[in-house]
C-alpha cells in the first residue's frame, strides 16, 4: 500500500528525491523525462523505463544505490509485475550478453522469481 509507514531504510521515491534536495522538475531535468513521468513514478503508477545512462543519472541525482531505488520503487508500484519489460532489441542484447536463448532466460526467471 502506498501510504503505509516505512522504516528509514525503506524510503519511497519521493522521499529519496526530497532527501537529495531535488524538486520533481530538477529530477526530471537530470533524467531527461517530464515532470509528469516523475510524478507517475512517485505515485506508483509504473516503474521507470530508462536507458542505462538515464538510470545512472537517476541514481547519481538521488544519491542512492540501485538496490535502495529498487526497494523504493517496489514498495509503491501498483502493477504487481515482477518481470522486466524490454524492447525486442534489448531482449536480443540481453540474451547475447548472457549467452543464452530466450527460452533459457524465461525459464530462469520462472525458476528464480524476484525475492520480496
Amino acid at each position: 500500500m502506498v501510504n503505509q509507514k516505512r522504516s528509514d531504510d525503506q524510503l519511497t521515491l519521493a522521499q529519496l528525491r526530497k532527501r537529495a534536495g531535488l524538486t520533481q522538475r530538477k529530477l526530471a531535468d537530470i533524467v531527461d523525462v517530464t515532470i509528469k513521468t516523475v510524478s507517475a513514478w512517485e505515485r506508483g503508477e509504473h516503474e521507470p523505463y530508462l536507458t542505462l545512462t538515464q538510470t545512472k543519472r537517476l541514481l547519481d541525482g538521488l544519491q542512492c544505490s540501485l538496490e535502495e531505488l529498487l526497494v523504493a520503487i517496489e514498495r509503491q508500484t501498483q502493477t504487481g509485475e515482477d518481470e522486466p519489460r524490454l524492447t525486442l532489441t534489448q531482449t536480443k542484447r540481453l540474451t547475447e550478453i548472457l549467452q543464452c536463448s530466450l527460452d533459457d532466460l524465461v525459464a530462469a526467471m520462472e525458476n528464480h522469481p524476484p525475492q520480496e
